[in-house]
């Protein structure tokens, strides 16, 4: 029995899973923290940035405000931060190339499939960055922040309640909110941020590891 028969409902985190966009993302991080802090502080943000991968970015730019900077008022500088993140992603994003056989699943999963992204990424920047790459017809929708993935998996599972869902994923994040639904989890590690992986899915039994997609279809 071949994966694309055991599963009806398909769910993708999109940085390291969809799109090999990881590394522009972490660096980005750390030139917008560069604007509003010192080289030390902005390099520890983009740590803090990597070890919590598939947190959305609106949590973790108030940590730089509230934690890293002891700030108590930064609404202004929190949006422009925000803003400075997307506006420096975005061209990049939409010239970044789609992990190894990614497409190739995509395209192969039964029409009769639901396939969502679930992002910790902005909605609004994935649903343009999809449309002007010309794959969101591949989805049967692109979700992302401000909601948390827990959100966004309780909305989507509620839909489906007869169905068998599957999430791929490369963070600890993806992982953690796979288990809370019970859901069967596959960590892409070619792309991922993760520092730690291997040791964290050491024990882990409930965890398939593949390197890419191209792992599926051998």
């Amino acid at each position: 029995m071949t994966i694309l028969s055991q599963y009806d409902l398909w769910l993708f985190d999109c940085d390291g899973v969809i799109l090999q966009s990881n590394q522009i993302k972490s660096q980005t991080m750390y030139q917008v923290a560069l604007h509003f802090s010192d080289e030390k502080t902005a390099k520890t943000f983009q740590q803090y940035h990597q070890i919590n991968a598939g947190f959305t970015r609106f949590k973790k730019f108030t940590c730089l405000f509230e934690t890293l900077l002891n700030r108590q008022s930064f609404e202004d500088d929190y949006q422009k931060a925000l803003m400075m993140f997307s506006q420096m992603c975005m061209e990049q994003l939409i010239e970044c190339p789609l992990t190894a056989n990614a497409e190739k699943l995509l395209t192969q999963i039964p029409e009769n499939n639901h396939k969502y992204i679930i992002s910790a990424a902005s909605e609004t920047d994935l649903q343009h960055i999809f449309s002007e790459k010309e794959l969101d017809h591949l989805f049967t929708d692109i979700y992302g922040g401000p909601r948390t993935k827990t959100e966004i998996f309780a909305d989507v599972l509620a839909r489906y309640p007869n169905a068998k869902p599957i999430f791929f994923g490369d963070a600890k994040a993806d992982y953690l909110v796979a288990e809370k639904y019970n859901v069967d989890f596959v960590f892409l590690s070619d792309y991922t941020d993760f520092p730690d992986w291997k040791a964290y899915f050491r024990q882990k039994n409930n965890v398939k590891i593949i390197k890419n997609f191209s792992g599926l279809f051998v």
